[in-house]
């Protein structure tokens, strides 16, 4: 693809389809999104050209390969491409075929009705794969919600926490200066914290106690 060189004539159409795609008054994103929409084009008109007689890509009649204009994403599944990027990509050839089918090239051999055909494609390959974005969205969900700590076991945490502090509040009263392991436990039920947070402060106050002379407790 890299190879395939634009027709000046087609060069010339692309410049017109990126000033219609672009928005003067629009935000810097806007403007972003006009440049993706026009280089996108560009690759999807490359694509369909892969394999044509060079001198007759002026006449568009490339974009009536249907085979392979429905293998396209495959191919960009093949680049490691999501649903939903795919999907992306979709959109925006759909917006150029818009434009192709409302304002035809000068010299294009197509003619309205099989530029509908081609539009009347690529929309159906947008529904397909939008299926499998809807499908994609709903594996992600769940994935998600399996990671989530279920309602009641909160519950139950908070509820056993609840009846659990003032013991350890007595521990901790009780027990000597000393005893990181008391207020390990009253931190965890008390601040939330997570075990690896708790154990890292550990080993700085031990590395701490040792620097002044002192035992540290395993070594």
């Amino acid at each position: 693809m890299r190879n395939i060189s634009f027709p000046s004539s087609m060069e010339s159409y692309l410049e017109d389809y990126a000033s219609f795609v672009f928005c003067p008054e629009g935000t810097d994103k806007m403007h972003q999104n006009a440049v993706t929409k026009y280089s996108r084009a560009r690759a999807f008109i490359k694509y369909m050209m892969v394999g044509w007689e060079s001198t007759n890509y002026w006449m568009w009649e490339f974009l009536l390969n249907t085979n392979h204009l429905k293998a396209y994403p495959a191919v960009l599944r093949k680049i490691r491409m999501g649903p939903p990027t795919i999907i992306l990509y979709l959109g925006h050839v759909i917006s150029f075929m818009e434009y192709f089918r409302d304002t035809p090239p000068r010299y294009c051999r197509l003619g309205g009705r099989r530029s509908i055909l081609v539009f009347r494609d690529l929309k159906k390959l947008y529904k397909d794969v939008r299926r499998t974005v809807l499908g994609h969205q709903t594996l992600i969900k769940q994935n998600k919600q399996g990671r989530l700590v279920a309602k009641e076991s909160l519950a139950t945490c908070q509820r056993l926490a609840k009846a659990k502090i003032p013991s350890l509040l007595d521990d901790i009263e009780k027990a000597p200066p000393k005893d990181t392991k008391t207020r390990y436990w009253v931190l965890r039920v008390l601040g939330g914290l997570s075990p690896l947070h708790l154990r890292a402060q550990d080993r700085s106050r031990q590395k701490h106690e040792g620097e002044g002379g002192e035992r540290v407790p395993g070594r």
